[in-house]
């Protein structure tokens, strides 16, 4: 299978991958990672179960199980989600998918079940998905206000405003270690800790861990355009699954676009009965 977005592990990049349905030990090991809220840490060890081998961009194959790991730690998080369904559509190709969305006008919940002769839950098989075709890990985000850090007296403390960041691909690495920091009860900063991790240039010159873990997270708490901070997710989610879908409000008639909640579907099939 094509991974939507290569894997940049050293200098070489893969591109493809081999997978298996997952073993009992495997739904065993994961399911308790995810019961304990590990949720990337849970996706890590279930790919790795179910991996066979991965393929560079060369043709070279790797099978060897030790260094599959050690590879799928910079595997992007992304591809990782996707990685997931497949290999959970393998076993079981029932791609519905059960969630409760709130309406953003009046907060009622909109409940997308199988319940009777309804069915109003969505279909993973109607997703499209979007792939990475450079072989250049590097996404541009400029500002479209040049963002200044100062003191707080109002002094400039950093010799150039900030206009241009540059992003590798989010990894699982990242997302383990980022949990590992704030966890699921502080989730802003776990993501902008994700995004300083995966950061490579400000105004395109390299920075390295020392800049990073002197501004890294200053950057993104202390901006108030937050206009310009959304942008990184956005182009971020450009590629790989599109979870998108279409809601309405059965109450006021809100009608909004939200995301597929597919850890839903993911935690549903570790639960199978006939798993």
């Amino acid at each position: 299978m094509k991974l939507v977005i290569p894997v940049w592990y050293g200098n070489t990049i893969y591109t493809d991958c081999e997978f298996e349905t997952p073993s009992g030990e495997v739904i065993a090991d994961t399911k308790k990672l995810y019961d304990e809220n590990k949720i990337f840490t849970a996706m890590l060890r279930f790919i790795h179960g179910c991996i066979i081998s991965l393929t560079d961009n060369n043709g070279d194959i790797i099978t060897d199980k030790g260094k599959i790991k050690d590879i799928l730690r910079s595997m992007p998080q992304k591809t990782a989600e996707h990685l997931c369904i497949e290999i959970m559509l393998l076993y079981d190709p029932a791609d519905a998918v059960e969630g409760i969305y709130n309406c953003p006008r009046c907060g009622v919940p909109k409940v997308c079940e199988y319940s009777g002769d309804i069915d109003t839950r969505d279909h993973i098989s109607d997703l499209d998905i979007v792939y990475y075709e450079s072989d250049i890990n590097e996404m541009d985000i400029e500002y479209d206000t040049p963002y200044e850090i100062k003191d707080k007296n109002g002094n400039n403390i950093h010799d150039d405003a900030i206009f241009t960041l540059s992003f590798r691909h989010i990894t699982i690495n990242d997302c383990i270690e980022s949990y590992s920091r704030y966890g699921l009860n502080d989730r802003v900063r776990m993501q902008y800790l994700m995004y300083v991790k995966a950061l490579i240039k400000v105004n395109g010159k390299e920075v390295d861990q020392k800049w990073k873990s002197t501004w890294g997270m200053y950057i993104f708490e202390k901006n108030r355009n937050l206009k310009d901070t959304n942008k990184i997710g956005i182009e971020m989610n450009k590629y790989g699954m599109q979870t998108l879908v279409e809601k309405n409000c059965i109450k006021c008639g809100k009608e909004w676009r939200t995301h597929l909640n597919t850890s839903n579907f993911f935690a549903s099939a570790l639960q199978s009965e006939n798993m």
